[in-house]
């Protein structure tokens, strides 16, 4: 019997290796984006929602001044898509942006606005209320109403491509939600249109089809050095492509209002952590007071390169790509 404890050991451990997420460093291009000489004042006020094309054209929503900016591929500007304004083909005070095939759908104060990737104005459904917005391939329009318990009641809903409401079903909240009244959390469709679900402070995520059927619990991993007595995100973005649901995850110290990113983990659509990339330690994102700010996308993912917001005045966008042997002897 004792002859056969080292070997027992042995298993465990080989078993234990075996279902160890790779963990994946990532360093930083040298990617910049490149704000026109001519502007005037500070070309960006507040960015905080980026999309992407299939070609690879970026667009960047700035809330404060009420416009989206596009850039090609480079960081090279092209023009200005959409200004401050009033009524159809204008924007007050929009929240996020979205990307499907050659629509750029934009979530306005009060409606949800449809564009050309050129800007030119197509359609607008009425769509009221604060929320974060993701559009279906197929025309479903979900509306995350998390982040006030009496203006929202804590629930997700359901729109057709007219803006009929089809359905609202409730959603977990985390244990914070009893100290402060507040939580938030992050909500998009898959591929395959079920709803994936994230709240920021809870140990859970949660898989929806679209009748607010529960069809999937899963715990996710705890993060590192989550000892603290002061709230920030831990979750601080997801973003769902092709490739899966990707989350972005914070260290939870809070230094001069700054938080700072951790890694980036990549789930399969039943939320099995297939990768952890590492950012290096000095990326930072700033903390925005207002109470629908976690829902700004702050990050996009195309293959095999990361394309992050960051709170540096003068960068304000970060593409990072796995480190490889080549790199790594160049660093």
């Amino acid at each position: 019997m004792l002859k056969k404890i080292p070997l027992l050991i042995l298993f465990a451990a080989l078993f234990a290796s075996c279902g160890k997420t790779p963990s994946i460093p990532l360093n930083q291009t040298d990617f910049h984006l490149q704000i026109p000489a001519a502007a005037t004042e500070e070309f960006f006020s507040r960015v905080k929602h980026l999309a992407m094309d299939r070609t690879g054209n970026f667009y960047i929503l700035d809330v404060d001044k009420s416009t989206v900016s596009k850039f090609d591929a480079t960081g090279a500007f092209i023009k200005e898509l959409i200004a401050y304004g009033s009524g159809d083909g204008y924007v007050n005070r929009p929240s996020t942006v979205q990307i499907i095939d050659t629509t750029l759908i934009l979530h306005n104060l009060g409606s949800l606005q449809f564009y050309s990737l050129d800007g030119q104005f197509r359609k607008s459904i009425p769509i009221g209320g604060r929320g974060a917005v993701t559009v279906s391939p197929d025309g479903l329009i979900l509306v995350n109403r998390m982040g006030d318990k009496a203006q929202f009641g804590y629930c997700l809903e359901i729109y057709d491509d007219s803006g009929a409401l089809l359905n609202t079903f409730r959603s977990p909240r985390s244990a914070f939600y009893q100290l402060a009244g507040v939580d938030f959390a992050f909500a998009a469709f898959t591929p395959t249109g079920d709803i994936a679900y994230v709240p920021t402070l809870l140990d859970s995520a949660f898989l929806y089809d679209r009748s607010g059927k529960l069809l999937l619990k899963k715990k996710l991993e705890p993060i590192r050095n989550s000892e603290t007595t002061t709230f920030v995100f831990h979750m601080e973005d997801m973003y769902v492509n092709e490739q899966g649901i990707f989350i972005l995850r914070v260290n939870p110290e809070l230094t001069n209002e700054t938080i700072f990113c951790q890694t980036i983990d990549q789930y399969d659509f039943k939320f099995n952590r297939i990768k952890s990339f590492v950012l290096p330690q000095a990326v930072t994102i700033g903390i925005d007071a207002e109470p629908w700010a976690p829902w700004y996308h702050k990050f996009v993912v195309a293959g095999d390169r990361f394309y992050l917001m960051v709170s540096h005045p003068l960068e304000h966008l970060k593409v990072f790509e796995p480190v490889t042997s080549s790199s790594a002897a160049n660093s």
